[in-house]
């Protein structure tokens, strides 16, 4: 009879690891993305005027075509 008990426990347990687990990945993710904004703003920064237009548009270029390939690496 405890072992029943034990395995909802441990059952239990696991479920709410695995979910406090995720969203400590989701909250990773999203201060990763804010951090690696944050770096391509200060390499911006820094960079010659005769630099920024064509590393701007570079960027822009990259942006708009993940955007339209929605991310997939092979489309």
């Amino acid at each position: 009879m405890f072992k029943f008990f034990s395995t909802i426990v441990d059952l239990l347990s696991t479920v709410v690891d695995y979910v406090v687990k995720f969203f400590a990945g989701v909250a990773s993710m999203i201060a990763s993305f804010f951090k690696s904004i944050a770096f391509v703003y200060e390499v911006m920064t820094v960079l010659p005027d005769f630099l920024l237009a064509v590393v701007g548009v570079l960027l822009a270029c990259c942006v708009i075509r993940f955007i339209l390939k929605k991310g997939a690496p092979d489309a």
